[in-house]
């Protein structure tokens, strides 16, 4: 389901009591998918066109690039995606915040206003007279789907004036809460800009919420949204209607009820979970009515073949208004394998010839794996049961096994919390159902932590220690040890909140805050543990006895190490610090520490090189 967007802003940051347990979300620290495509670029090369460009300068952000485009644009700070804008002109989004292109949250960063995100055109040839009609355009939206900019917040818009060499401010707009796409059209006739080398820029100025008493609660925040960017000559004042039929929203899953499932569980239940529609959402930003056919086509990625394909005819579109369409679909997923599929969904629309094309055409894969999944894989936000009260609450997610099988794991979104202040213990959770709510618990593994490798947020997955056959309703989650907000991810685009459960005082209460928790049960045999795309430096040191009664030796994975410049920290089951020394090759005397689950880290600085459980028991 998806959220509707003008109700989306009244829940967020809601913090709702539930059965005495308190459900919160905050806005994550970092950003992991602008995180992961910084450390996959290759920052030899250059990114830039080497020229000035030509007019018209024209972008919507409606390929999912993660940067903007470098034959356009000069810096990478902004954030491409499907996820952030409401109801936006066209597909796609560039999102300004206070994250840089590094995914970090800025090291300026403060509660005072700050200089954050900039989007900088490269530069274009702007040899005109006044008399060319230029006109500069574009649409904003703050907040969207994420935090607000307050008042004292602003967007600005630059000019500049190649001679001078200087950036002129030619437009700002304070921050207010959520609102409609808006338009900005602006004239470009002041000679001091009408040059070859004219650039433009956007720019986020920010500022931190404060919260001394919890550090963890410091994240990302005041979010503008940019779309249809648009520099032209012989435009007029009143040209403030893109002529241009857009998708506006990206492709979901063709299943009732997830975005991936295992696949033996979809064959066993496709006649039930095989959605009748495919559904897409455009937009005819014309003033006048304009036709649209609407084309379909799904792709077997393993065999390479068109498996279905159909249209669905042509449609007029009033003048400015937006279409959602559901396509009958009379189809199901086939394949010829016995474990895994995957398939490309395709939609794209065939408009007028003057049409910009980059934005008709939308894809995405559906896919079958081992694994459910009602989130899209994207954390909008971070969820947690925060506040004293909740030692001892938990949280339940309702899953459905088709078939009788193995669960094999658990997968949980954790994003990164300031000062890793959500690194502490949790037990790991499965429940059977008991008329719609969770039951009795069919397992518990102690001692389970969200370790991020190499401190990045993303899924971290828990295989369990025991084989644990599930059928019909089931739950998995998590039971709290303390009462600190774990920073679970949560999708703002995709609401299943109605299958989530609190437990507080042996109550069950269903979740209030509409989102999905990112928490996914993998099903099957040979479980692979993937490792997220930042591994720690070194894999296997050893570390022995374990468990350890007076000293606990370690074993580094090679002999040239700088042992006098590693840190050893032993944490306890409520993430206090128990012990820490430098590591000089010599036994760790562990006497003085009570018996328990401990989390032993080695780090060389801001570098955490390995991490191991250990367990203190004394003789």
């Amino acid at each position: 389901m998806k959220i509707a967007g003008n109700i989306l802003w009244g829940f967020l940051f809601l913090t709702s009591a539930l059965v005495n347990g308190q459900e919160e979300l905050r806005f994550p620290g970092e950003n992991p998918v602008v995180r992961k495509a910084w450390y996959q670029l290759d920052h030899n090369k250059s990114l830039t066109a080497g020229d000035t460009l030509p007019l018209p300068f024209f972008d919507d952000f409606s390929r999912n690039t993660i940067f903007p485009n470098p034959a356009l644009w000069t810096d990478k700070q902004a954030y491409v995606n499907f996820s952030y804008g409401i109801d936006p002109v066209s597909i796609g989004v560039a999102t300004l915040d206070a994250i840089d292109e590094t995914g970090a949250i800025y090291t300026n960063a403060s509660t005072l206003t700050f200089e954050a995100d900039h989007l900088t055109s490269l530069p274009i040839d702007l040899d005109y007279v006044p008399e060319d009609g230029i006109f500069f355009s574009f649409f904003y939206q703050p907040q969207g789907i994420a935090d607000p900019p307050e008042e004292g917040d602003s967007l600005v818009l630059l000019f500049y004036a190649p001679l001078q060499q200087h950036w002129d401010t030619v437009w700002h707009h304070h921050g207010e809460t959520l609102t409609p796409f808006k338009e900005v059209i602006l004239p470009v006739n002041d000679t001091a800009f009408l040059h070859k080398g004219f650039r433009f820029r956007f720019v986020n100025f920010a500022s931190l919420t404060r919260n001394d008493a919890d550090p963890g609660a410091v994240a990302n925040c005041d979010h503008w949204n940019i779309d249809y960017v648009f520099l032209d000559k012989n435009r007029f004042a009143s040209d403030t209607l893109p002529r241009d039929v857009a998708f506006t929203q990206p492709l979901h899953s063709l299943l009732k009820t997830y975005e991936a499932m295992p696949w033996k569980h979809f064959r066993a239940t496709f006649l039930s979970e095989m959605g009748s529609f495919f559904p897409i959402t455009y937009r005819n930003n014309d003033s006048i009515i304009r036709n649209v056919t609407r084309e379909f086509r799904i792709t077997n990625l393993y065999t390479g073949q068109t498996v279905h394909s159909f249209t669905g005819g042509a449609s007029n579109a009033p003048a400015d208004s937006t279409i959602t369409y559901k396509a009958p679909l009379i189809y199901t997923f086939n394949t010829p394998g016995t474990d895994s599929a995957l398939f490309e969904l395709k939609s794209f629309l065939i408009t007028d010839a003057f049409d910009p094309k980059i934005n008709d055409t939308i894809i995405r894969h559906q896919v079958f794996g081992k694994e459910f999944a009602y989130d899209d894989g994207s954390a909008e936000a971070g969820y947690g049961l925060n506040g004293n009260g909740n030692e001892h609450a938990s949280l339940a997610y309702q899953f459905y096994a088709y078939i009788p099988d193995t669960l094999q794991a658990v997968r949980i979104w954790f994003n990164h919390s300031k000062d890793d202040a959500n690194l502490v213990y949790f037990n790991l959770m499965v429940w059977n159902d008991s008329a719609g709510i969770p039951g009795a618990v069919l397992y518990k593994q102690e001692g389970e932590i969200p370790v991020l490798s190499g401190g990045n947020a993303g899924f971290v997955t828990f295989p369990l220690d025991t084989i644990l056959i599930a059928e019909g309703k089931f739950y998995i989650g998590w039971e709290q040890v303390t009462s600190t907000f774990l920073n679970v991810g949560f999708d703002l685009n995709l609401d299943h909140h109605n299958r989530a459960y609190i437990q507080n005082a042996g109550q069950w209460g269903e979740s209030s805050i509409p989102g999905t928790i990112m928490i996914r049960p993998v099903f099957g045999s040979n479980l692979v543990v993937k490792i997220p795309y930042q591994s720690f430096a070194q894999q296997n040191w050893v570390v022995y006895p374990n468990p350890a009664d007076r000293y606990i030796r370690i074993r580094p994975d090679r002999e040239n190490i700088t042992r006098g410049n590693l840190r050893i920290t032993l944490f306890s089951l409520t993430g206090k610090i128990a012990l820490t020394s430098f590591f000089a090759g010599d036994p760790l005397n562990v006497t003085g520490l009570p018996d328990g689950i401990y989390l032993m880290t080695l780090s060389n600085g801001n570098q955490r090189l390995f991490q191991s459980k250990i367990v203190i028991l004394h003789r």
